[in-house]
């Protein structure tokens, strides 16, 4: 191999991984864009079901760029989130914490469990899921 086609093939590399990491971004932004419709006492699951999502995007293309990877992550794990370097978290304990929620809510089969949610609590979180997702997107951007 030719001094000229490993850059070429590094080019490309970066290429795939910057296009996958714009449509992920693009994909959490409409989920967030749905969970903002969603804000609703009659679809708190859906709006709870696409925060998760936007917030899940964000999460693999902060973990492509860090890794370099081209192709993201099938699963991403709480633990994932949790085992970044210590120095540079991703998200600090109370959002973490918020993503951990929103994810158990998620998933969540008992739709009774959601029914009490007021809407103004749902617009808080709603509120918590914006300041997480400009978070990582700044993390991707740097």
């Amino acid at each position: 191999m030719n001094h000229s086609t490993l850059i070429d093939e590094c080019r490309d590399h970066r290429s795939i991984q910057a296009k996958t990491i714009r449509r992920l971004q693009q994909l959490s932004q409409l989920y967030m864009n749905a969970a903002i419709r969603y804000n609703h006492p009659s679809t708190t699951h859906m709006c709870i079901v696409s925060s998760d999502r936007a917030i899940e995007h964000l999460l693999k293309a902060l973990y492509m760029k860090q890794n370099g990877c081209t192709v993201p992550p099938a699963f991403f794990s709480l633990h994932d989130i949790i085992r970044q370097p210590a120095q540079e978290p991703v998200l600090d304990l109370n959002m973490v914490t918020l993503v951990y929620n929103i994810h158990f809510l998620a998933g969540c089969n008992d739709l009774t469990l959601l029914e009490p949610i007021h809407p103004s609590y749902l617009a808080r979180l709603l509120t918590g899921v914006d300041a997480i997702l400009l978070s990582l997107s700044a993390r991707i951007s740097s």
